[in-house]
């Protein structure tokens, strides 16, 4: 497939909104693949060693830094299946206890929605940094609809739901053929 369109930027911890991108398309397209990627979250519990006051400079207030009691070993098992899930990084029991103790915000959720001349064709809503709308025919990405040709006007709208970390680099790329 050929590029079409690319596209880069950068939102900040704390960014709640939708950004919209139009593409004009220049020739009719019977495959289009537009790919979404962006940092994920998981740099914010990396540094094993820091300190309940480099946690409130380095994450916000200290209302953001709560402490939890109620650790139990099942909120722990739990805490690290779901970390592995959202990022596919393994982390150890301590590292699982600093992130509930200082309550810290783990996730950034961009989703892509996808229109052609202002009907929907798809959006993904699933916790992945890296994702493909792929349209083949067929055979398209769960929550897109299948397309004879793509001509006209394509608008994405990264739905931008919460930005866990300052500087969050994110790539928007178009391919079709």
């Amino acid at each position: 497939m050929k590029e079409l369109y690319h596209v880069e930027g950068i939102v900040n911890r704390g960014f709640v909104g939708q950004i919209t991108y139009t593409v004009c398309l220049e020739e009719p397209c019977t495959e289009m693949d537009i790919h979404l990627t962006y940092d994920f979250a998981e740099l914010r519990y990396q540094d094993d060693k820091m300190t309940p006051e480099e946690v409130i400079k380095v994450y916000g207030s200290e209302e953001k830094c709560r402490k939890n009691p109620e650790i139990t070993p099942e909120v722990l098992r739990d805490t690290i299946a779901a970390i592995k899930e959202m990022s596919g990084s393994e982390i150890d029991e301590e590292k699982a206890r600093k992130i509930l103790i200082y309550d810290i915000d783990l996730k950034t959720e961009i989703h892509p929605l996808a229109m052609l001349n202002d009907e929907f064709i798809g959006c993904i809503h699933k916790q992945l940094p890296d994702r493909h709308m792929i349209f083949k025919g067929d055979e398209v990405s769960n929550g897109c609809i299948p397309q004879e040709k793509f001509e006209g006007v394509l608008k994405i709208t990264l739905l931008v739901f919460n930005v866990a970390k300052d500087n969050t680099h994110y790539t928007l790329t178009v391919s079709g053929q």
